[in-house]
C-alpha cells in the first residue's frame, strides 16, 4: 500500500513538470517509479497517464493545423518505433532498459545544461529526417518510456515556435 501511495506522489509531481514545463511526465515518473519497482513496470504504469496527458495536450493545444502538417511523418514514425519498442519490452533484460533510461536521462540533462543552437536543416533534409528522428524517438521512448531523446532537440532544431513546440 505504502509503494502506491508513493507511486501516487511521483506521478503528481511528474505531472507538475509537465504542467510547468511543458513535457517530462515520462521521464520524471518513470525514472522515480524505477526506485520502487522493475523498470518495465515503471515503463508500463507510465504509459495510459502519459498516453492521456500528451492527447489531451495535442487536442487542446489549438495548434494542430500548424503543427501536423510538418511533424505528421516525425510523429507516425515514432508511433511506428514506439510500438515496436513495447512489443519486446517484456523481453529485453531489466539492467540493459536501466542502463539505456540512465544514459537517455544523462543525455537529456547534458542537452538542457549546454543548451546547443542545433543547426536548423533546409526543407528537403528535413523531411527526410523527420522520419529518422521519430523512428528513433519512438525506439528509445518504447524501451524507456522517455520521449525527450532525439525528439526534444529535434523540435528545437526546426524552429517551432514554443506554442507549436509543447503540443508537438
Amino acid at each position: 500500500m505504502a509503494d502506491v501511495f508513493l507511486i501516487g506522489l511521483i506521478f503528481v509531481l511528474a505531472g507538475f513538470v509537465k504542467g510547468v514545463a511543458g513535457f517530462g511526465l515520462p521521464t520524471v515518473s518513470v525514472a522515480l517509479v524505477a526506485l520502487l519497482r522493475p523498470i518495465p513496470e515503471a515503463i508500463a504504469l507510465m504509459l495510459e497517464p502519459a498516453f492521456v496527458n500528451n492527447l489531451w495536450q495535442g487536442l487542446a493545444g489549438g495548434q494542430s493545423r500548424e503543427v501536423l502538417p510538418r511533424i505528421g511523418v516525425f510523429l507516425a514514425c515514432a508511433v511506428v518505433g514506439t510500438i515496436a519498442a513495447a512489443w519486446h519490452l517484456a523481453s529485453v533484460d531489466g539492467r540493459l532498459l536501466s542502463g539505456l533510461l540512465g544514459l537517455s536521462l544523462l543525455a537529456s540533462a547534458t542537452l538542457a545544461l549546454a543548451a546547443p543552437k542545433l543547426p536548423a536543416p533546409d526543407q528537403p533534409l528535413e523531411r527526410l529526417l523527420a522520419a529518422l528522428m521519430g523512428l528513433v524517438s519512438g525506439v528509445l521512448a518504447g524501451f524507456t518510456g522517455s520521449f525527450l531523446l532525439p525528439a526534444a532537440p529535434w523540435l528545437q532544431a526546426i524552429r517551432l515556435p514554443r506554442e507549436q513546440f509543447v503540443q508537438g
